[in-house]
């Protein structure tokens, strides 16, 4: 349902911008015109949000090579 006048003044509709919580909760709600500089900036905080939300495994490290012992300052090829 519509609350209210979503048009712009150089006649084209409203934008509706939301930002959607990693608990599901809406937040951020904002309407906007693309001829009245275009959509609310994107903060630190907002890509941090959404960068919480994508599943990354654990991080895992390796020495190479196997067992961690290397020779140092020897020549290997001629």
């Amino acid at each position: 349902m519509c609350s209210g006048n979503r048009i712009c003044p150089d006649g084209t509709f409203q934008m509706h911008s939301w930002f959607v919580l990693p608990n599901g909760d809406v937040s951020a709600h904002s309407y906007w015109c693309r001829s009245e500089g275009g959509a609310p900036a994107v903060t630190d905080d907002v890509v941090a949000t959404a960068f919480r939300r994508i599943p990354l495994p654990p991080s895992t490290f390796s020495i190479q090579p196997p067992g961690g012992r290397t020779l140092v300052n020897l020549v290997t090829s001629s």
